[in-house]
């Protein structure tokens, strides 16, 4: 059950709406959660164009304002450790 929905009777069209969208995964070993073919931006705006249709400039901006957000988080995590290891 997810959201009042049973996923295992739902259609398989009905899931692919769902997972990636409202549900997913996110792996930590960086080898298998990403394809190094493709650059991040890539990857990240084919989910956008998939679950949210945004296109063009929508598209271009949503993505970096992601890839902009996960930066600053990534930042503050890193000086806050920091911090630690030098109290410590």
């Amino acid at each position: 059950m997810f959201d009042g929905r049973d996923l295992l009777k739902a259609s398989a069209r009905e899931r692919c709406k769902i997972i990636g969208k409202d549900v997913a995964m996110v792996f930590q070993d960086v080898f298998t959660s990403l394809n190094p073919s493709y650059t991040v931006g890539y990857q990240i705006k084919e989910v956008l164009k998939l679950h949210e249709g945004l296109r063009g400039d929508a598209l271009n901006k949503r993505a970096l304002d992601l890839l902009r957000s996960a930066f600053r988080m990534r930042r503050a995590a890193s000086t806050r450790f920091r911090i630690r290891c030098r109290a410590a």
